[in-house]
């Protein structure tokens, strides 16, 4: 499958499930300003923390 990106660049989709990246995600990302991606990396960091985090707590308990 091919998709056509807004500036007429295309990106194809073939490949096989184990060599896959999900380039809407990229492309996502490429709109943001690098603010908006800073943030989005905090906000994504922060949460992977507070699991860790709460993962520690009970592995204690």
């Amino acid at each position: 499958m091919v998709k056509k990106l807004d500036n007429h660049k295309q990106i194809n989709y073939n490949g096989n499930a184990n060599n896959q990246v999900d380039k809407s995600l990229i492309i996502a990302f490429l709109k943001l300003s690098p603010e908006q991606r800073i943030n989005s990396n905090n906000k994504s960091l922060n949460t992977i923390l507070g699991l860790q985090n709460a993962y520690r707590k009970s592995a204690k308990s």
